[in-house]
């Protein structure tokens, strides 16, 4: 500012009083500035306009911190754009379903009507086969064998009946009752049994019976086809769910009675022999023992019979 005074000075004195700008006056009989004189001017005027911008700047006009660089400003949280989700594509056209109107109460009632006409439909399995005309009751007897072998009980049930139903047999009947007492069939079993009142059917059902534990219901059946006994097979399988139930002397009298009328057959002797054996009666066990010697008998059970004739020799001699 000092510097502007001065030229300001300078170019007053030249002009020696004149009150008036020298630049807007007359330039009749006057002095021009020079070419130096105005460069000079505009330095000073671009100095002093600096200068009067930093003293404003400085002290006039209040700024906020942020604005002066003391303080950054608070930068707002960037948040990623949301991610797209890819829409799935729709179902081709023949997998769409349809819209099908609902159907009016009169179509609605014939449908009805003709559903419960139709016989709903019986499932069936691989092993079975169509029911026709004819049909060998010895082929489905093989079949369900076979499937009682596997352990398909129901199935095997099925075909033991169709062919019971085609030719009438004590052995197929048999098997039946078998799968009876397996599957918790009772009815089923007595009824076969009223059917075919022989005491083969009754052992074989009243043993199994027995063997799964049903001990009342062995006892039960075989007691009351009793009088069917001709070989000692009923009492046989009395003796034996009496056995199972704990009843020792119960059971040495069915025992004894199904030896008395087959005294051939070696397993009522064994049964009976072993079981005297139990209970102390080791001279008529061994005699038992020794009649066995004399029969047909399996290789188990002629090993059986002769490890107990040698351990029981010592004893009783």
């Amino acid at each position: 500012m000092s510097l502007l005074m001065d030229v300001l000075r300078k170019l007053r004195d030249r002009e020696r009083g004149s009150a008036v700008y020298p630049l807007l006056r007359s330039q009749r009989g006057r002095k021009m500035l020079t070419r130096r004189d105005l460069l000079m001017l505009g330095i000073f005027f671009t100095i002093g306009m600096t200068g009067t911008y930093i003293i404003s700047e400085l002290f006039l006009i209040e700024k906020t911190p942020e604005e002066r660089g003391i303080v950054s400003p608070k930068k707002e949280e960037v948040k990623p754009p949301p991610s797209k989700v890819k829409e799935e594509e729709p179902p081709p056209a023949e997998l769409r379903e349809e819209k099908k109107e609902p159907p009016r109460s009169g179509e609605r009632k014939k449908e009805i009507r003709e559903e419960s006409r139709t016989p709903p439909p019986r499932k069936t399995t691989d092993a079975k086969v169509k029911r026709q005309e004819g049909e060998d009751p010895r082929r489905l007897v093989l079949i369900a064998d076979d499937l009682f072998r596997k352990g398909r009980l129901r199935e095997s049930m099925e075909f033991y009946q169709r062919a019971l139903s085609l030719n009438p047999s004590k052995d197929v009947a048999n098997n039946l009752l078998v799968i009876y007492a397996r599957l918790g069939l009772y009815t089923r079993a007595e009824d076969l049994l009223r059917r075919f009142p022989e005491e083969e059917l009754v052992y074989s059902y009243a043993v199994e019976l027995a063997g799964k534990g049903k001990i009342p219901e062995a006892l039960s059946v075989a007691e009351r086809f009793l009088s069917v006994d001709r070989k000692g097979l009923v009492h046989f399988a009395v003796g034996y769910a009496r056995e199972r139930a704990g009843e020792l002397e119960e059971a040495l009298k069915s025992y004894r009675e199904a030896y008395r009328k087959d005294p051939q057959n070696p397993y009522f002797a064994a049964n009976l022999a072993r079981l005297l054996e139990a209970t102390g009666d080791r001279e008529t066990a061994y005699r038992l023992y020794r009649h066995l010697t004399g029969l047909q008998l399996t290789p188990e059970l002629r090993i059986l019979v002769e490890e107990r004739l040698s351990y029981l020799a010592s004893l009783v001699r």
